[in-house]
């Protein structure tokens, strides 16, 4: 581990890695822990966000990893920055090599006004530091933020943020999921907003929907507000500057296969769909936005064009097939 520290220029990457990467990470759900040891928990050798009914202990049992296990020269992970086809603002994190955590894929967006993290996982690299923070220098903006949509993502930001020097922005309802919430940098670090919705950028707003978790959000992104890079319009043809709003949903609801239809459920690897009060809440809380296209958290989940009507066609269809009269529910544009 000291080849590696001693290999790293950057004083912020480096002094990050060194107090964090000996703490306990759930192998499973990808939960970063201000510890060292499982047996420092309370019960012992348990992950809380695992042991809760949206997510699951595997039939193997409670299983640990650190970033010390990945860091080393000897290591297969690679966390690479890969850029969206269709958008040349939009760069998606893709770990590879590893079988830590969930496999969701944080994003990277780029406006005229600064850089937002949506969404983290618990994998890091010092490549992946080193070629956000490139990014940053090359279009002569700022990493505003990490923004997260829920718990299952909390993972490693906090090492994020540090290693970024940048700030978490996250509801206030999930504090009590934050587990490095009462550390003395995670005060100065994370924001524990208290809206409905919360604009880190001209065109960049988190959107508290709820339903999954409490606090659960997506990002909606009106490109056109938000603008462009102006190195990025130097270089970039049209088709890669679409103007259109986009969302990104996370777990607050899911693309499926067919990429138009939609599904909204409390967990989703226990198969628990979310009550008709709650589809119906996370439509309002959407109203007010225009988007076209819906960005899921893996490769292949999106729903591209009329977004927004499918996403009123599909809340519809998930409560009547839930036994309900949709027309008992008022699904009504509000002013």
């Amino acid at each position: 581990m000291e080849e590696v520290l001693k290999s790293i220029n950057d004083d912020a990457i480096r002094t990050t890695i060194g107090d964090d990467y000996e703490l306990l990470i759930c192998k499973t759900c990808g939960t970063q822990y201000p510890i060292k040891s499982p047996n420092e928990l309370e019960p012992k050798n348990v992950c809380q966000p695992c042991l809760d009914p949206r997510q699951y202990v595997p039939e193997s049992g409670q299983q640990w990893s650190k970033a010390s296990d990945w860091l080393l020269p000897s290591s297969q992970l690679r966390c690479e920055l890969v850029p969206e086809k269709n958008d040349a603002r939009l760069f998606r994190i893709i770990a590879k090599n590893t079988n830590v955590g969930i496999g969701e894929t944080p994003f990277v967006i780029l406006t005229k006004d600064g850089i937002v993290l949506w969404d983290c996982c618990a994998l890091y690299t010092v490549d992946m530091f080193e070629s956000i923070k490139q990014l940053s220098k090359d279009n002569q903006l700022p990493i505003v933020g990490i923004a997260i949509s829920h718990p299952h993502f909390y993972t490693s930001s906090l090492t994020w943020a540090k290693a970024l020097q940048t700030k978490i922005f996250i509801s206030h309802l999930d504090k009590e999921w934050f587990q490095r919430a009462h550390e003395g940098l995670a005060k100065e670090l994370v924001v524990f907003f208290d809206s409905e919705t919360y604009q880190l950028l001209p065109g960049i707003t988190i959107v508290r929907c709820g339903g999954h978790f409490d606090g659960s959000c997506v990002l909606h992104w009106d490109r056109q507000k938000a603008g462009t890079p102006a190195k990025i319009l130097q270089s970039a043809s049209q088709d890669q500057l679409p103007s259109t709003g986009a969302v990104f949903c996370s777990d607050t609801f899911g693309p499926g296969m067919d990429r138009k239809t939609i599904t909204f459920m409390w967990s989703y690897p226990n198969m628990i769909p979310l009550p008709p009060k709650d589809v119906l809440r996370i439509w309002h809380s959407m109203q007010p936005f225009q988007f076209d296209e819906i960005i899921g958290a893996w490769p292949g989940k999106y729903v591209q064009g009329d977004a927004r009507a499918h996403l009123l066609k599909s809340a519809k269809l998930f409560v009547k097939m839930e036994g309900y009269d949709t027309s008992e529910f008022d699904w009504k544009e509000k002013d």
